[in-house]
């Protein structure tokens, strides 16, 4: 009995090297714009959010975290410019380059520096289809709505022009954009596999000698 007990003591102490990931979601609000135009006004700015599986190291370079040939940390995001929204459902990264969506991080984890842009909608697109597209960094923001795509290549639409009717503009120097870490899911402490392994012998083990002490007392 003794050793089952420590057995399973053993298990609880192993299952405390459990998993300490949590969604973590990164909420920005964007600088009003300097100059808009038809349906965007300059009382309006990208807000919006991203979510990722864990938080995003510390100190980290400016590294491509979303889809295309990046790390594709980022597991879902949604942004409203004022006019369209653009979530992981109804667009893709700008021009499908995966530098479209880069972020750096501070010594706390927070967003430093950053580079996103999305279009809608997602390809197969064509030429003279009707685009919305945001570019979004610390020195340039940029809004489109209903602009005629000019390229495709490789059935993505590659040119959106900023001479539509709907276009809205913020430049550096100015406001830069503020990004806070709106929520982080607690992680919820899972036993390991060595601690399951530990903890089944140690429910199993109590009955091995109760099955010799049966066969002495014959």
């Amino acid at each position: 009995m003794k050793g089952s007990l420590w057995l399973i003591g053993a298990a609880l102490v192993l299952g405390e090297n459990f998993s300490s990931a949590a969604t973590t979601t990164y909420s920005y609000t964007g600088p009003l714009y300097l100059a808009a135009t038809g349906l965007y006004s300059d009382s309006m700015r990208i807000t919006g959010t991203f979510s990722t599986a864990s938080a995003l190291p510390k100190n980290m370079a400016l590294t491509p975290i979303g889809p295309y040939g990046g790390s594709n940390l980022v597991t879902r995001y949604s942004f409203f410019d004022g006019v369209s929204t653009y979530t992981n459902v109804n667009s893709v990264l700008l021009y499908e380059d995966f530098s479209q969506f880069s972020v750096s991080t501070d010594s706390s984890g927070n967003i430093a520096s950053f580079n996103i842009g999305l279009m809608a909608p997602a390809p197969p697109n064509t030429v003279g289809e009707s685009m919305n597209a945001i570019a979004f960094s610390p020195f340039l923001t940029q809004a489109t709505t209903a602009t005629s795509c000019s390229m495709v290549i490789a059935g993505a639409c590659n040119t959106i022009p900023l001479n539509g009717a709907n276009v809205a503009i913020s430049n550096s120097p100015g406001p830069v954009g503020v990004w806070e870490i709106e929520s982080a899911a607690a992680a919820v402490p899972t036993l390991s596999e060595y601690a399951l392994v530990a903890l089944g012998i140690g429910m199993v083990m109590p009955a091995v000698p109760g099955q010799r002490r049966r066969v002495e007392c014959h």
